[in-house]
């Protein structure tokens, strides 16, 4: 019987080609319905993975395990993107049939053999209408961007400056209150120099009285 340890190289090499052509698919070189059906094999033998390591050792069933879980999480994530891709596709084409249909009810079957091409170009210059629109938007926004950084910079300037001149009002009243103080003590001093003076000058007249 079929073990965990000669399976499970198939199943991987398996899970590598449907990468590859699940990639094939996308560029249109392979068709999809060759990969689900390789993706349905794929899952088959993970099924029968999940089988077998029943019957494994308990100490290498978890290393198994693991390792048939990352082919399990490795195969939905084809199938997702392969769903994706022909989800996206099919939206493409539907796009282009209803394009087709609208064209043709506007100007009729059978009319004017140069109208569907007219209608291109005029769907082309409205695209490259909107796109000028959208530029001109772009350059009207980066405008506004640029002048409300300046005004933000002028802001931060004028701030700046107020402070600086906070700073420098501050620093005159200290002086002014400084120069004040050293005013009233020149005075004080004045006093006491002239005090002294006089007190000197009664000492002296008396002395001079006592002598005389």
């Amino acid at each position: 019987m079929t073990s965990v340890a000669e399976l499970l190289p198939k199943t991987k090499k398996l899970a590598f080609e449907l990468q590859g052509q699940v990639r094939q698919v996308e560029i249109g070189y392979v068709s999809p319905d060759n990969v689900f059906m390789g993706l349905g094999e794929l899952e088959r033998q993970i099924s029968i993975l999940h089988t077998l390591v029943a019957q494994e050792r308990p100490g290498a069933r978890e290393q198994w395990q693991r390792r048939i879980g990352e082919l399990h999480s490795e195969a939905v994530f084809l199938r997702t993107v392969l769903n994706r891709f022909l989800q996206s596709r099919g939206k493409v084409a539907q796009e282009a049939k209803e394009r087709e249909e609208l064209l043709a009810r506007r100007y009729g079957k059978g009319g004017d053999l140069e109208a569907p091409a007219r209608a291109v170009e005029e769907l082309l210059e409205e695209g490259a209408s909107y796109q000028r629109s959208s530029a001109m938007m772009n350059d009207i926004l980066m405008s506004g961007q640029a002048t409300l950084s300046n005004l933000l910079d002028q802001r931060s300037s004028l701030k700046s400056a107020r402070k600086k001149v906070l700073d420098v009002l501050n620093l005159l009243g200290v002086s002014h209150r400084i120069t004040g103080m050293a005013e009233r003590r020149d005075t004080v001093d004045k006093l006491i120099v002239a005090g002294g003076m006089a007190v000197t000058l009664l000492v002296l007249w008396l002395c001079w009285k006592a002598v005389s």
